[in-house]
């Protein structure tokens, strides 16, 4: 299954168009977006779909965001119960990792990145 994931848009929505025209030539079977202006999902909403989870920080609220250097005990309190695929946001920081089983992924930021890089990033 391909899965396109996009985060944190901001309303920046010329930064968007490129992330949305490669994941139209692409052809995800499906496209995500955690945190989109900070209203999908909510702050603490979760979005639970066939392929896994969608929180826009954590399961421990929405100011207790995922990071790379956050350590695995303080993790799993952050995504219990884990699911096979936790898509996250809220960092606008890029992260892929694998938990045990859990394959946790934050896209970054495709409106405002904190990474240091300009370009607006997406994961697929």
């Amino acid at each position: 299954m391909k899965i396109a994931v996009h985060a944190d848009v901001h309303t920046n929505f010329p930064a968007l168009q490129p992330v949305t025209e490669h994941i139209h030539a692409w052809q995800p079977d499906v496209v995500v977006g955690a945190g989109l202006s900070r209203i999908y999902p909510g702050p603490n909403e979760t979005q639970t779909r066939p392929y896994g989870r969608i929180l826009h920080g954590s399961v421990l609220g929405n100011r207790d965001g995922i990071y790379p250097e956050t350590p695995d005990r303080d993790l799993e309190s952050k995504i219990a119960p884990p699911p096979p695929l936790w898509v996250v946001g809220h960092t606008h920081l890029a992260l892929v990792r694998r938990l045990n089983s859990t394959l946790v992924v934050n896209a970054g930021s495709a409106g405002l990145p904190f990474d240091g890089d300009t370009r607006p990033a997406y994961a697929n």
